[in-house]
């Protein structure tokens, strides 16, 4: 049987937020925010799943994401959500945001 390979991220936010490292200031949000995201995938007779990736909980104070996979009969669904719960990031915050949006 061929395999199939899905991509449920359909979203990605704030990845495009990160910082190079010559950066002289720091990072302004325009409002803190939390978006949610929520995916279904039917499965199709005949086929099966042999991996989802492992959910992730990532927190700190100022920013933070989750992502959720769970499997139903015949369906996948694919949970995120991503929050900012600040208006400002100083410069020295920069390397531990950079990390984060890697991890987004």
């Amino acid at each position: 049987m061929q395999k199939i390979f899905v991509n449920l991220n359909l979203e990605k936010p704030f990845t495009s937020m990160g910082t190079k490292p010559d950066r002289k200031s720091g990072l302004e949000f325009k409002s803190k925010s939390k978006l949610v995201f929520t995916t279904h995938l039917e499965i199709p007779k005949g086929y099966r799943v042999a991996y989802t990736p492992e959910n992730k909980d990532l927190q700190h104070a100022d920013y933070g994401f989750t992502s959720n996979y769970s499997q139903k009969e015949n369906r996948i669904t694919y949970e995120f959500s991503v929050q900012i719960n600040t208006l400002r990031l100083s410069l020295s915050e920069l390397t531990q945001w950079n990390e984060f949006i890697n991890q987004l």
